[in-house]
């Protein structure tokens, strides 16, 4: 736009130009408009650059958002079972030493049953939004149903697992201070790729890396599932 009115602008100029030389024969003193032109042309570029940049930034924002609403549990914030697909695929390409925890909320049925589904998504969220403060520096935290949980490392050279868990189990008491109905408890199970597993996966192809994610995933399942039955038992007894 600001080129067309500096090009209208020239022909005008051009046009009294002719006319001042030709028609007037020179008679008076000749005023430029050029310098109209120009302004115009200056002001143009600017909206136009203002536009183009606002555009750009609403077209950012909007992929943002999709990719959010991709990747993202609804209730909790944090990541879902797709963007761990995801993840679980750059691991396995970048074949690097991981590790599973994967965890399982205790007292959600409970919760639903005697104070109904509002307090059950209350236990969901508090204990979602602990995972999210305790983990999300040292890996990619998600919730792949309704009360499961899990945790990816990965770099288990950089993350102290142990120290982690202490972490998260002394902000449940501090949470669960503050409750009132169900506390905030869980059962838990860790497993990490071994020294034998992770030289397998500098040496074989993408399947047999993805092979390797299964049966850690399994160990951490097995070892959060032994963890809840001894839950249960100490409840009962």
């Amino acid at each position: 736009m600001g080129t067309i009115a500096l090009v209208v602008v020239a022909l005008l100029e051009f046009g009294r130009y002719v006319y001042y030389k030709f028609i007037t024969e020179g008679n008076g003193e000749f005023e430029s408009i050029m310098l109209i032109g120009v302004y115009i042309f200056a002001l143009c570029f600017l909206i136009d650059f203002f536009n183009t940049r606002q555009r750009a930034m609403l077209a950012e924002a909007k992929n943002e958002a999709l990719e959010k609403m991709a990747y993202a549990d609804i209730m909790t914030g944090l990541f879902n079972r797709q963007k761990v697909n995801e993840f679980v695929d750059r691991i396995v390409k970048e074949k690097k030493r991981f590790g599973i925890v994967n965890f399982d909320l205790n007292g959600l049925k409970k919760a639903n049953d005697i104070f109904g589904h509002m307090e059950g998504d209350r236990l969901i969220t508090d204990f979602a939004h602990l995972l999210k403060d305790v983990f999300s520096g040292d890996g990619l935290v998600a919730r792949i149903g309704g009360d499961e949980f899990i945790v990816i490392y990965p770099d288990t050279a950089k993350t102290d697992h142990d120290v982690l868990m202490e972490k998260l189990r002394a902000d449940c008491e501090k949470r669960n201070a503050e409750r009132k109905e169900i506390p905030l408890t869980f059962a838990v199970g860790y497993s990490a790729v071994s020294e034998e597993e992770y030289a397998l996966m500098q040496s074989s192809d993408e399947e047999k890396g993805r092979q390797i994610v299964r049966d850690i995933y399994r160990r951490a399942d097995e070892k959060m599932y032994e963890d809840k039955a001894a839950y249960s038992e100490r409840r009962g007894s």
